[in-house]
């Protein structure tokens, strides 16, 4: 049986300072750049997607079966971008001011890609955000393909596989945000 998680007291001396260096970090001018380029993503990705799901009634698409099968990769890499970029900060009331707009945002998205957006939501703050890549407890790593071939957790083994995705994997995770 695992020992029992506790969390320390947030009035200790760590946390007072790590509050006062994000406070410093995170200025208005800051947010409002971080704001405009979460936009532009969300528009490119939304865009790409349309574009992508309509080109599927393409005729001239519809006759070749190699370029369906990439357009559908595409289109279901491109909603996942869409879903864990974007979705995921609607989820967090980050990406608007207005939690309606976020709410309908993460609603679509997800529920777009075959997710249910309630339950995910629910188990995501649930889970991982009280036991952020805690093993055995944060749902988002144990149910995770990539951690598998990833050693994420100190005492899982090495595997000659993890070394060769690492690159590639970590790449994906940094740039996707998963």
């Amino acid at each position: 049986m695992k020992p029992k998680i506790r969390f320390k007291k947030a009035t200790s001396p760590f946390y007072s300072e790590l509050r006062e260096e994000v406070n410093i970090l995170l200025t208005d001018e800051v947010t409002k750049k971080a704001e405009r380029l979460m936009i532009i993503k969300f528009l490119f990705y939304s865009l790409t997607f349309l574009l992508l799901y309509a080109n599927l009634f393409n005729p001239y698409t519809a006759e070749k079966n190699w370029l369906v099968i990439l357009n559908y990769i595409a289109l279901g890499l491109t909603g996942i971008l869409l879903a864990f970029n974007c979705a995921h900060d609607c989820v967090h009331n980050t990406f608007s001011k207005y939690k309606k707009l976020n709410r309908i945002i993460y609603y679509i998205t997800f529920n777009l890609q075959g997710v249910n957006a309630r339950l995910w939501r629910k188990r995501h703050i649930a889970s991982h955000h009280v036991f952020p890549n805690v093993d055995g407890c944060d749902a988002d790593i144990d149910d995770n393909i990539f951690c598998g071939y990833l050693r994420i957790i100190p005492k899982e083994e090495y595997m000659l596989i993890s070394i060769c995705m690492l690159p590639c994997c970590t790449a994906f995770i940094l740039y996707t945000g998963l």
